[in-house]
Formats: structure tokens, sequence, C-alpha cells
């Protein structure tokens, strides 16, 4: 909520300062919408399975996206990394994966969620472990 009002105050200052002219088509701003639109959706979605699932797994997975824009970019924009941007992407891939791979696991029965933690070992839920798997 704080973003979102910092957001708009600063919109808001930059067209008092600037006005409100400018050289976008209607193509272009239904494009901008859909980005932000996908955008939105995106940062619900990692706010659940932050809240709802393993905080280590849900920050591993977030850092894929770094992956993909660059994946995107070179398929759709066809715009080309240097060398350090791979590394730095690599890295990140492999550290991931290390973090995931030390994970515990924890076994899941049929009326378990999803969100079930390592708890003491013995296959415990935590607290957060409410809502069964439809």
């Amino acid at each position: 909520m704080t973003y979102m009002l910092t957001a708009t105050v600063l919109s808001a200052a930059a067209i008092a300062f600037y006005g409100l002219s400018s050289t976008y088509s209607i193509s272009g701003l239904l494009v901008l919408g859909g980005v932000a639109v996908s955008g939105l959706l995106a940062q619900l979605a990692m706010t659940l399975a932050f809240s709802h699932g393993s905080p280590t797994l849900a920050a591993t997975l977030q850092y894929s996206t770094i992956g993909f824009a660059a994946a995107y970019s070179y398929l759709v924009l066809d715009e080309t990394l240097g060398l350090s941007a791979l590394v730095g992407i690599a890295l990140l891939a492999i550290s991931g994966g290390i973090a995931a791979s030390l994970m515990p696991a924890v076994p899941l029965s049929s009326g378990d969620s999803v969100t079930a933690r390592a708890g003491s070992g013995d296959g415990s839920r935590s607290h957060h472990a409410h809502t069964a798997v439809r």
C-alpha cells in the first residue's frame, strides 16, 4: 500500500511539473497497461507464495525471473547479454538449485496442505498448514 501511495504522489508531482503532454500512442499505452496488469498479478502470486509456502523456495524461484527476462529479451527483442550478465544468471541458478536441494523435505499425507513446513523432522505441520489441497 505504501508503494502504491508513493508512486501516486510522485506521479502527480511529475505531472504537475512536466504537464500532461506526451508522445505515447494508444497501442503503446495498451501494451504498458498489459505489462502493469501482468506485474500486478505476478506480485500478488509472489506475495501468496511467501505467505503460504517455504520462504526459501519462494525466494529461490523469484530469482528465476531474471533468467526468463533474459531469454524473453533475446527471443522477442533480439537483445544480447554480455558475459558478466550471463555469468551472473548462471550463479543465481546454481545458488538457487543448491538452496532448494538443501531444504528439508517434509512428506505430505493426503490431508496435509502444500504449506507444510519442516518442524521437528517428524512430518509435523506448522500452524500455517491448515488449508487442504483440493
